[in-house]
């Protein structure tokens, strides 16, 4: 790994949308990453906006136009609704600051096309979250899969499931981007297109439309790679909860809970089946959005790293719209 730049020179980070998540996940990530500088955070809501200022001893703006006029940041991280994605990325690239987007990274691939293009023409990074991909679970699944611990893959099925919310919730609201298959989707299908690792040569997928809900609100999707290796995603609300992956072998299988988001004090380990025998293949712990984060600022001094991740973030909403396109 290229080393980044020096400890002393940090990254300077702004995030714009100070949501649950953000709280929650995001605002702690940037601050555990030895790498980052927290600038600031924006968001229009004046008392969230004041509370994580001061806890985090930053500073606070009320509209994406104010961070950009900061000379300080660098980097913008966008954890708002999907929906605003498009105009807000393109604001954040136009300003030639760098661009990490939450997934997915727009509601379609008309936008996609649009910031990539900006973000390739100005040379700056485009990074789109995918905490599992960072996490050691990840990586354990994709050594054990190239060992051939399993024998030859057959079939990888993942499964990315649960309850309703409360039906003010902004997911379920389409005027913002809300669809389950942009918020819960994207980690099944492109999980499981990573440990794929082939071209896709088939695809068919179906989106459920709940009564008394303007989104899609579950969905599942079936793609065969030229290997002959079969992939199966299925997601939604309104479901029991479900968070897996299960890997099947012509020798044995793999299967992983949490396999998507990681609960925090969660056994990560991966089940090992093989004949009669199961076994427990340990996973350490490990904050998978530090670990992306800190691979995301890799992107920062290298080109290559810069390129890599802006075509990754397009492929994916490629992936994505092929989904959607000949869902039934």
């Amino acid at each position: 790994m290229t080393q980044l730049r020096d400890q002393s020179d940090k990254i300077q980070i702004a995030l714009w949308g100070v949501g649950g998540h953000a709280r929650d996940t995001v605002l702690p990530a940037i601050a555990a990453c030895s790498s980052l500088k927290l600038v600031g955070i924006g968001t229009r809501n004046d008392e969230v906006r004041a509370q994580q200022a001061e806890l985090y001893q930053c500073r606070a703006w009320s509209c994406l136009e104010d961070i950009l006029s900061c000379s300080e940041v660098e980097v913008v991280f966008l954890a708002t609704p999907i929906g605003l994605h498009h105009h807000e990325g393109l604001q954040v690239l136009e300003s030639r600051r760098h661009l990490w987007c939450e997934k997915s990274l727009t509601s379609s691939l008309v936008e996609a096309e649009a910031i990539f293009k900006i973000a390739e023409s100005t040379d700056r990074s485009l990074c789109v979250v995918c905490g599992p991909l960072y996490h050691a679970q990840f990586r354990k699944i994709s050594d054990l899969i190239h060992q051939g611990v399993v024998g030859k893959i057959q079939s990888v099925t993942g499964f990315f499931e649960f309850p309703h919310m409360s039906g003010d919730n902004i997911r379920y609201d389409p005027d913002i981007g809300g669809s389950a298959l942009l918020d819960l989707g994207f980690y099944p299908i492109v999980v499981l297109n990573e440990l794929g690792s082939s071209e896709i040569v088939s695809s068919s997928a179906r989106l459920e439309y709940e009564r008394g809900y303007r989104i899609d609100t579950s969905g599942e999707a079936a793609f065969t790679t030229e290997s002959g290796l079969h992939l199966k995603s299925y997601w939604g609300y309104g479901r029991d909860y479900r968070n897996e992956i299960t890997i099947q072998g012509e020798l044995g299988s793999l299967h992983v809970s949490p396999a998507f988001s990681k609960p925090k004090e969660r056994d990560y380990s991966i089940e090992l089946k093989t004949g009669k025998s199961t076994i427990q293949i340990p996973v350490p712990p490990e904050n998978q959005f530090v670990t992306m984060l800190q691979s995301f600022c890799e992107t920062i001094g290298q080109a290559e790293e810069r390129n890599r991740q802006r075509n990754w973030a397009l492929q994916t909403q490629r992936l994505l719209d092929r989904i959607s396109s000949c869902a039934v």
